[in-house]
């Protein structure tokens, strides 16, 4: 027994020996191999691909209403259309009464008047119609003064939006006072007065109209 023990120990310590000999020649090749073992194996589990993150998911519902929103924007930052300038509309004139023009206009050239039975200046222009006739006013515009002329009878004045007076003479009755507002149209009274300076001359009234105390052609204005 104790030699089979000794001679297994023998066994063993000669095969030790040749191991430890074997690897003190060869132990450096045997580490290197090791080395690149690792190195090759490291180098492969890097390049292993990485899968790219899944995209996100948008709702059909919440795609359309951002849809919605950026439509809105868009609409709002829209500029809007300048509008068109408006036209400012001319006054309206009216016509006094229904007649023509029986005396016209003449400051400068002098014309022959049958009631003086002479050649004078007529500033104004005389407007025929039947005595009664509803007398209106050629403008808009607020009464100024409600007299009695001298020479043209009852006077109703008008002092017009751009400041000029507009005087309608030889009523016979006055249906309106001073500081009333009048619309162009509107009856101020009625024809067929007293006109002392132009007694002779068919029925008419006197319109009368100056601005700055100048005096202008009111049938201009309705003609």
């Amino acid at each position: 027994m104790n030699k089979r023990i000794k001679s297994a120990r023998t066994a063993l310590s000669k095969g030790f020996l040749r191991w430890a000999g074997w690897m003190e020649k060869q132990g450096f090749y045997v580490m290197v191999g090791l080395c690149l073992a690792v190195i090759v194996g490291s180098a492969l589990w890097t390049r292993q691909p990485v899968p790219d993150p899944p995209p996100e998911s948008v709702a059909v519902g919440e795609a359309g209403e951002f849809q919605q929103r950026l439509t809105d924007v868009m609409k709002t930052a829209e500029p809007e259309p300048t509008p068109a300038p408006t036209a400012t509309p001319p006054p309206r004139w009216v016509k006094p009464l229904s007649g023509e023009v029986t005396r016209g206009f003449s400051p400068n050239e002098l014309i022959y008047q049958s009631t003086i039975d002479g050649w004078a200046a007529h500033p104004a222009a005389d407007v025929g119609g039947a005595s009664g006739e509803p007398a209106l006013a050629p403008a808009d515009g607020k009464v100024y003064a409600v007299e009695t002329d001298a020479r043209y009878g009852l006077t109703v004045t008008i002092r017009l939006e751009d400041g000029s007076l507009l005087s309608l003479m030889g009523l016979k009755s006055a249906s309106a006072s001073m500081g009333d507002n009048i619309a162009a149209g509107q009856s101020v009274g009625t024809a067929g007065g007293l006109i002392a300076a132009e007694a002779l001359d068919p029925a008419h009234i006197h319109v009368y109209w100056e601005k700055n105390g100048k005096a202008l052609d009111p049938s201009l204005m309705w003609d």
